[in-house]
């Protein structure tokens, strides 16, 4: 499967043009259904009954397609599952962090300060879930001790840095 975007996808190259085509294979498709799974699971829980979202890592050979594929394929993903039910995704890649509202149908971009750590546990502390796909450039590019914050769900994506 392909998808192609005519803004192009994010990803952690360093290029001038963006990529509008985002190849899906079937490794790809199968990170997609294990995250489905654990919202499925997050969703479907009884009331009154806690569910944690899992933290999930992918790691994989640099320059195998993690951040173009998989990255780009959760970030489609998450943006068309059900807003009433996740309706805020947060995607940091290197030093940049897009934060999609779905309801308002809206992106900010964070670079610096504010932190998208602290935008997100804002959100949390108001009883908003999310997901968040945080793709690792580079070992410094670790996600904060605070994230995940409480019921909001993450994939790390990643190189195989001997810190995961």
């Amino acid at each position: 499967m392909v998808l192609t975007s005519d803004e192009g996808w994010p990803y952690s190259w360093e290029e001038d043009d963006s990529i509008r085509d985002c190849h899906v294979n079937c490794e790809v498709e199968r990170v997609w259904n294990i995250v489905k799974k654990d919202l499925t699971a997050w969703f479907n829980s009884l009331p009154g009954a806690y569910f944690k979202p899992k933290r999930r890592l992918l790691i994989g050979t640099p320059g195998i397609g993690k951040s173009m594929a998989a990255g780009s394929y959760l970030l489609y993903q998450l943006l068309h599952y059900d807003a009433e039910q996740l309706p805020m995704v947060a995607y940091v890649i290197g030093s940049q962090s897009f934060l999609f509202d779905k309801i308002t149908k809206t992106v900010s971009v964070y670079m610096d300060d504010p932190r998208i750590e602290d935008v997100v546990n804002i959100f949390s502390l108001r009883g908003m879930k999310g997901y968040i796909i945080h793709d690792l450039a580079e070992p410094d590019d670790a996600p904060s001790d605070d994230l995940p914050p409480r019921g909001w769900g993450m994939v790390l994506v990643s190189p195989p840095f001997e810190s995961n």
